[in-house]
C-alpha cells in the first residue's frame, strides 16, 4: 500500500526498495530480523521514503495480537525511528496513513511502547507531540533509569555506602567474568534460580533467549561475578545500538547480600562500557505497570543512575 504524499516523500507498508537504506539512528528492537524472531505473530512495517534522496527517513514496525497492533509486543520498546528529514507535518500525515491502514484490516487498538528520552532526545518531543495530536493517549508512565558513561571510574560517582560494598567485594577476591555466548544456558540457569529465590519473574524463556543469542551474537553478552569459583551474580546485557548497553536480566545469590555482589557486577559492566565506547547503560524500568518500586529506584540512584520517563501510548480505532 502506497500513498504519494508529495513530490519529495512517499509512505508505504510492506517492503521498501532494496536500494533504500535508513538515514537515521536505529535500535536492535526495530530491525526486521529482531521482529522476525516471533514468526507466529503477524507483523506490519510502515515507511517514509525520501524519493529524491532515495532513502528511508522514517519507519515503525508492529506485531499483532488479538486485533491489537503493538510496537512492539515482544521487546522493551519500538516506536518511530526517524531522521532529521522528518518534520512535524510529515510525521502527522504518516500517523494518519498508519491508522487508516489498520482500520481497513480490522485492527481495534494501536499500542506504541516509546523509548526513554536519552535514546534519541533530538526527535523525542516531536514524536510525542505528533501522537498526542493524532489522538493517542498515554496509558502507562514507567520510570526508566540509566547511567551515563564517561572516563570517570565507577567508584567516583556511586553512593558512599555502595563504595564500601565495592571495596569489600574487591577485598573478598571477587572476579568479574565475560562469558562466551555458548554459555548462555548455564548463565540463564543461575539467573533463573537467583530470581526464583527472590520471587522476581524471569520475563523471557531460555528457548527465545538462545534464539536471540544465535541471531544476534554481537549484540548479546553474558557477565557474572564469582567468589571462590562460585557464580554469585550474573546478568544478560544487550547492545541496543553502538551507544546504549542494556543491563537486561541481572540477578544475584541472596546468601551473599552482606557483600552486595551486584555492585561489583555493575562496576565490571561499567568498565566494559568504557572500553567499548558506549554512552549509556540502560538499567531498565523501576516500576511495574506504572507503579514505582521505591527500593529498586533508590538502589539504582546509589549507583549514580539518572531517571527518564518511558511512555506507552494507545489509540482506539473506530
Amino acid at each position: 500500500m502506497k500513498n504519494a504524499l508529495t513530490s519529495k516523500f512517499e509512505f508505504l507498508t510492506g517492503n521498501p526498495p532494496p536500494s533504500f537504506g535508513f538515514s537515521g539512528e536505529e535500535y536492535l528492537y526495530n530491525l526486521p530480523e529482531y521482529i522476525g524472531t516471533w514468526p507466529d505473530l503477524n507483523t506490519y512495517s510502515f515507511y517514509i521514503l525520501h524519493k529524491i534522496k532515495k532513502q528511508i527517513v522514517g519507519y515503525i514496525r508492529f506485531q499483532e495480537i488479538e486485533e491489537k497492533a503493538y510496537s512492539p509486543y515482544m521487546a522493551p520498546f519500538g516506536s518511530f525511528a526517524i531522521s532529521e528529514d522528518v518534520k512535524f507535518d510529515i510525521l502527522n500525515e504518516f500517523n494518519v496513513f498508519i491508522i487508516s491502514y489498520f482500520k481497513t484490516i480490522g485492527i481495534k487498538k494501536i499500542i506504541i511502547k516509546h523509548y526513554p528520552r536519552f535514546y534519541q532526545s533530538d526527535c523525542n518531543d516531536l514524536i510525542i507531540a505528533s501522537m498526542g495530536l493524532i489522538g493517542f493517549h498515554i496509558t502507562t508512565i514507567d520510570l526508566n533509569q540509566y547511567i551515563e558513561v564517561s572516563d570517570s571510574p565507577f567508584s567516583t560517582f556511586i553512593h558512599p555506602m555502595e563504595l564500601r560494598y565495592l571495596k569489600k567485594c574487591k577485598r573478598a577476591g571477587m572476579i568479574f567474568n565475560e562469558h562466551q555466548n555458548i554459555e548462555v544456558e548455564s548463565l540463564f540457569n543461575y539467573i533463573e534460580s537467583f530470581r526464583k529465590a527472590r520471587k522476581i519473574p524471569v520475563n523471557i524463556n531460555l528457548s527465545t533467549l538462545k534464539k536471540l543469542f544465535s541471531k544476534f551474537p554481537d549484540n548479546y553478552r553474558c557477565f557474572s561475578v564469582s567468589m571462590n569459583e562460585e557464580i554469585i551474580a550474573a546478568t544478560i546485557s544487550v547492545e541496543v545500538n553502538d551507544r546504549v548497553l542494556y543491563n537486561f536480566l541481572p540477578a544475584h545469590n541472596d546468601q551473599y547480600n552482606n557483600y552486595s555482589p551486584m555492585i561489583y557486577l555493575m562496576n565490571g559492566i561499567y568498565e566494559y562500557a568504557i572500553l567499548n565506547k558506549y554512552k549509556y547503560i540502560d538499567l531498565g524500568i523501576s516500576s511495574k505497570e506504572g507503579t514505582a518500586q521505591p527500593g529498586l529506584i533508590k538502589f539504582k540512584e546509589r549507583l549514580g543512575a539518572k531517571s527518564a520517563s518511558k511512555l506507552t501510548f494507545m489509540k482506539e480505532i473506530r
